[in-house]
């Protein structure tokens, strides 16, 4: 079988149903060390750009941060932090934590 690999958010989001599907895969997961850094760190980048009205209006204009936005900020991250209102800001203060608690043990 040829090599395939995955990386980054996407298969961040099914790393459980990879490691599962793929049980003789090498799986390396990045975390890190510190809960509250990590939780900051989500809050500055994915809430801030969920956020961002620059970012849907480029959207607007441009396919890639067209598909940006509504693949990665709208319907994965959304998915990942239990969003279905696409509120970021609520699923992450409320699901953040126990979310990187729960891939971390992967």
């Amino acid at each position: 079988m040829p090599a395939a690999a995955v990386t980054d958010a996407a298969a961040s989001v099914f790393a459980a149903e990879l490691i599962a599907a793929y049980p003789e895969a090498k799986v390396v997961l990045n975390t890190r060390a510190d809960l509250d850094e990590w939780y900051r760190s989500v809050d500055k980048t994915i809430v801030g750009v969920n956020d961002s009205w620059v970012f849907w209006l480029t959207g607007l204009f441009n396919r890639e941060a067209f598909w940006a936005w509504h693949v990665a900020e709208r319907l994965m991250w959304a998915l990942l932090f239990r969003a279905p209102d696409g509120n970021m800001a609520t699923a992450i203060r409320r699901n953040g934590k126990w979310i990187y608690r729960g891939k971390s043990r992967l």
